[in-house]
């Protein structure tokens, strides 16, 4: 399957960002794992195809009897991404099986994104203007999924940037004495995603991008 470079980091970084949004704690990706996304990648298997595995394979994980210092792990999404590429296969022959309604899916995203906007926290009024921007395109009969992807980038430098320097703090101690981060490198990139995903679900920001649902 070929891909061009482009292509090939925005399937990396999509699953990395769905699946640890789903995860949490540890937020990056061991090696194994990086293997993992490059296997789907050279097996031919779809983006959309592999976010609905490890959504499927999450839902599996959390039903499972909870045990100490237990984590999931991309290694465990590996049977449930393979089910939905041969459903997705199925489909695509013709078989009598429910094909994911594309138009249900912006219309889910555009009634959370105006529901959100409806109801806005006054400390994260800054998303206003990216909010009505993604209503917008998902509001036009041919809408630009790109766009809307480019949209969820920008809440998330937003997010970022107005972050309270409290839960900022909060991500790096858990960063450092959690996680023993010492690489520079590696520990802001986890401190940035501990911050959006800590802000996300303390105030319910949806996301407006199709690929997370």
């Amino acid at each position: 399957m070929r891909m061009e470079i482009s292509e090939k980091e925005q399937y990396f970084r999509l699953i990395s960002r769905r699946f640890l949004s789903l995860r949490g704690a540890p937020f990056f990706l061991s090696s194994k794992e990086l293997d993992q996304i490059e296997n789907w990648l050279q097996t031919g298997i779809p983006l959309r195809v592999v976010l609905e595995g490890i959504q499927f394979a999450y839902e599996d994980f959390r039903k499972k009897p909870v045990r100490r210092g237990r984590k999931l792990h991309l290694g465990f999404c590996d049977a449930r991404v393979f089910k939905s590429f041969k459903q997705y296969k199925d489909r695509k022959v013709g078989l009598k099986q429910k094909v994911d309604n594309e138009d249900d899916k912006k219309e889910t995203v555009k009634i959370e994104a105006e529901a959100f906007l409806g109801k806005m926290p006054e400390d994260v009024a800054y998303l206003k203007a990216v909010y009505f921007e993604a209503v917008k395109e998902l509001s036009r009969e041919t809408f630009n999924e790109d766009n809307l992807e480019h949209n969820d980038e920008k809440i998330e430098v937003l997010l970022l940037m107005n972050a309270p320097q409290e839960e900022k703090d909060k991500a790096e101690e858990y960063a450092r004495r959690e996680l023993k981060i010492l690489d520079a490198g590696e520990l802001g990139r986890v401190i940035n995603l501990k911050i959006i995903k800590s802000m996300r679900d303390k105030y319910k920001i949806p996301y407006v991008s199709l690929y997370y649902y």
